[in-house]
């Protein structure tokens, strides 16, 4: 298996991309887990991306 197939499905980008902007906290959650379903990346990863996902006011600190 390619190591790097995980990193060519568009979902990974769009992880990493995602930004909460003017969203609620819940619809912006909601996208990202409609999104994290769609990978194989492991829970840490994924709580990673969210985090860098939120706004700075939302982040844990």
């Amino acid at each position: 298996m390619d190591p790097f197939v995980p990193f060519s499905s568009p979902e990974f980008f769009l992880l990493l991309l995602l930004e909460q902007g003017d969203q609620s906290l819940e619809d912006h959650t909601r996208l990202f887990l409609v999104l994290a379903n769609h990978t194989s990346y492991p829970d840490d990863a994924l709580c990673s991306f969210y985090e860098m996902s939120l706004n700075t006011t939302c982040r844990v600190p």
